[in-house]
């Protein structure tokens, strides 16, 4: 489905352009939707050699490739989108879409521990998003696979794990920043000593918060997936549920496992998602750069007020923190994920204020990011609410704590309607 491939374009050129002839479909600028379930196969030959080498690829001679057969193995919005997002991400060699980000997640790693021998244990960051941290210590425990959590934003105490896990490693699985305190992990300083304990472990790394403005492949040539909830920034417009998985351009075999597994399970994204998440991510530098500018602002507004006593947001590190080092070394930008702690500690404050906040309808009370409104919720009853106490205390997630998502409005209108709700409360 590729249209060419010019090295000195830039991702935002390669993203609207590439990944989609025209030609191949009257000219059309943008792709269509191909909304079928099944394909016609020419022959019955035709139709013997297409199962063959999609559920064997293996067989495949040089440059062959699986005619589309189902929509459960593949589809043309698929490839079209798939195309597009190995552009995006600078050393990707594939990719794989998917019907939500925790199903990237989660046929990603089933895949991966499926070509591990059995007893690999998986270590993997806290805090870390409330459906992944379920996904590892609760789901993944049924298998016999042990998951053991850790500060990856303290490489000394990560480093220590790591070595009490040694051969036995099978998955390092970093989220960076973190959901919700946006903690950074040191991602090549992790990759790559687990890598020396474990030559043959996967590093994967979810990029979720950070999209444009981290690109772990560049940042770690150890990290061999990066998984996405495209629901959020890619898609930017609280439309549509999506996710995707990238292996470095070494590492292809990954992705023949990843989509075998996919196949299997039936997770692959639906041919009108994959339309509107192409057409999305048209917009997606642009939006995520704009998001981050105003939540500059509103982050900066809060550090100020009185009654926060804290705000996690990048630009606001100082060179005695050291996220303040990690994120200068991997981040282009900071991102639009701002989270504070209000002093008054209680739930019932925290309830208060997020019931005022979202009173006009321009901050909503709800969960998800990424979007183009603005968003808040309360992490520890509503996204962590899955994790454990205990873990929510280390991670410092307390009932003080609120997350925001900013979209694009204007950043005095937000700033406005939070110093409005600070002060009433």
């Amino acid at each position: 489905m590729s249209s060419g491939n010019n090295k000195n374009l830039s991702p935002e050129t390669k993203v609207l352009h590439q990944g989609f002839d025209p030609n191949l479909s009257v000219g059309s600028i943008i792709s269509p939707i191909y909304p079928n379930s099944t394909y016609v196969f020419p022959s019955a030959k035709a139709g013997a050699r297409a199962f063959e080498i999609a559920f064997f690829p293996e067989r495949a001679t040089q440059g062959e490739s699986a005619p589309l057969i189902y929509s459960r193995l593949n589809h043309p919005n698929a490839e079209i989108l798939e195309d597009k997002l190995v552009q995006f991400e600078p050393g990707a060699g594939a990719a794989a879409v998917f019907c939500t980000g925790m199903s990237a997640i989660a046929t990603s790693v089933l895949a991966v521990l499926a070509l591990l021998p059995r007893g690999k244990k998986i270590v993997y960051s806290n805090p870390i998003y409330g459906g992944t941290d379920f996904f590892f210590k609760q789901s993944l425990a049924h298998f016999g696979h042990e998951s053991i959590t850790v500060e990856t934003c303290n490489s000394e105490k990560t480093k220590k794990v790591l070595d009490s896990v040694g051969e036995q490693l099978g998955i390092l699985f970093i989220e960076t920043p973190a959901n919700p305190t946006l903690a950074m992990s040191d991602i090549d300083g992790l990759a790559s000593y687990a890598k020396k304990l474990a030559p043959d472990c996967t590093v994967m790394v979810d990029n979720t918060f950070m999209g444009i403005f981290q690109h772990p492949f560049k940042v770690s040539t150890a990290v061999d997936v990066i998984v996405y909830s495209a629901t959020k920034f890619m898609s930017g417009h609280a439309h549509l549920l999506s996710g995707v998985a990238l292996v470095r351009g070494e590492r292809k075999e990954l992705m023949t496992a990843i989509k075998t597994w996919r196949t299997t399970i039936g997770t692959i994204a639906a041919p009108n998602v994959c339309w509107e998440l192409e057409n999305a991510i048209k917009t997606y530098t642009i939006r995520m750069r704009g998001q981050a500018a105003r939540a500059q602002r509103v982050a900066h507004f809060l550090s100020k007020h009185p009654k926060v006593a804290l705000v996690r947001y990048p630009t606001l590190l100082t060179e005695s923190d050291p996220d303040f080092h990690i994120y200068k070394k991997q981040c282009s930008g900071p991102g639009s994920i701002i989270t504070v702690d209000l002093k008054n500690p209680t739930r019932e404050h925290a309830f208060q204020f997020l019931d005022t906040v979202s009173r006009e309808n321009i901050i909503s009370l709800a969960v998800s990011l990424g979007g183009v409104e603005s968003l808040v919720e309360h992490p520890a009853t509503m996204t962590h609410s899955e994790v454990s106490e205990e873990d929510r205390k280390i991670a410092k997630i307390t009932d003080a704590t609120i997350r925001f998502s900013i979209g694009l409005e204007n950043s005095d209108d937000l700033i406005r309607i939070i110093k409005d709700t600070l002060d009433s409360i």
